[in-house]
């Protein structure tokens, strides 16, 4: 791997090396931070990083100290799908989250409903470890971890993972995404189960949920499939990733037509980047726009949709509706 394919995450390299037990300062010459930089600490064999919303605090452990999803947790702010639910889930709230990779929603989810449970979704093997370890981190009693894909049926498919990007692993699929990562000696390819929403929901007995997340690659479609009577029985605020990339090259489905069914699915649809800036998507104009900003700027956003309207509980940072 070259030092510019490297460098997206080298600062967070020096960072762990610096944490690693037996080393001090002065082991090695002193790297500038950014101001904006979590503390980086090491735990059994993995990464922690701490975070804090309001009064809670939680913290995710991972063993992927090269790993670029990893390095980019170290700068960027909170997912959307944080924010959304410590604003609406009560105390004794039921999550679900779809596509937990290493346990960031999840644990924020579990801090904001300690009365409550979540269920946290996550088929790829290094990625469910690290879940794993990141609820024990934090002594959560109220997590469930599921190691399974989710999609329309119980069945099983194919995980395309990259190793140098675990939170990037997608389904396999008829595209020409799917065989050239296949052909890549750099990804790993597993057979992993999977279930729908609907099949879980009936076997564990679940009588309530408040907040259903989803970020699975382009694969949402599948996930909201499988959760169709879910979605009627409980009318969950559902937070789901837009990502115009994933949609259309991993699974070749039409990112604009993908959210227009969304607003038809769901009576309000709002869209929050990652500056946490809202605006809502009602008609195929307003989907249009948003699908044409996401390709041309390079932006992943994420669909709050739900069956009230959330205005004033979304208005984290402001509006893009003013």
């Amino acid at each position: 791997m070259s030092d510019a394919e490297r460098h997206p995450w080298s600062d967070l390299g020096r960072r762990v090396r610096r944490a690693l037990p037996g080393r001090s300062s002065a082991d090695a010459a002193p790297q500038p931070e950014r101001a904006a930089s979590r503390p980086v600490e090491m735990h059994e064999g993995r990464v922690v990083m701490r975070f804090e919303v309001g009064p809670h605090a939680f913290a995710v452990a991972s063993e992927g100290t090269e790993d670029s999803y990893v390095a980019h947790l170290g700068e960027a702010p909170l997912p959307a799908a944080v924010m959304v639910a410590g604003a609406v889930v009560p105390p004794d709230g039921v999550l679900f989250d779809v596509g937990a990779n290493i346990g960031l929603c999840a644990a924020a989810f579990a801090s904001f409903a300690p009365n409550g449970s979540v269920e946290a979704f996550e088929p790829g093997d290094r990625a469910y470890g690290d879940l794993v370890a990141t609820v024990e981190l934090n002594g959560y009693d109220n997590v469930r971890c599921h190691h399974t894909a989710v999609g329309a049926e119980d069945g099983s498919s194919r995980l395309l993972v990259p190793n140098w990007n675990a939170s990037g692993a997608f389904m396999a699929g008829a595209t020409s995404a799917s065989a050239l990562h296949e052909g890549n000696g750099s990804v790993s390819v597993t057979e992993v189960g999977v279930r729908s929403l609907d099949s879980v929901v009936d076997e564990l007995g679940i009588d309530r949920l408040d907040v259903l997340k989803i970020d699975v690659e382009g694969h949402e479609d599948a996930v909201l499939a499988g959760a169709a009577r879910t979605l009627e029985r409980f009318r969950p605020v559902t937070v789901i990733e837009f990502n115009v990339f994933t949609l259309s090259v991993f699974v070749g489905r039409n990112p604009l037509e993908f959210l227009v069914d969304a607003v038809e699915r769901f009576p309000h649809v709002v869209a929050v980047d990652p500056a946490l800036r809202t605006e809502k998507v009602t008609d195929v104009p307003s989907a249009y726009d948003l699908t044409h900003r996401c390709f041309t700027g390079g932006q992943v956003v994420d669909l709050v949709c739900s069956w009230e309207p959330l205005d004033d509980r979304l208005r984290f940072a402001g509006s893009a509706e003013g």
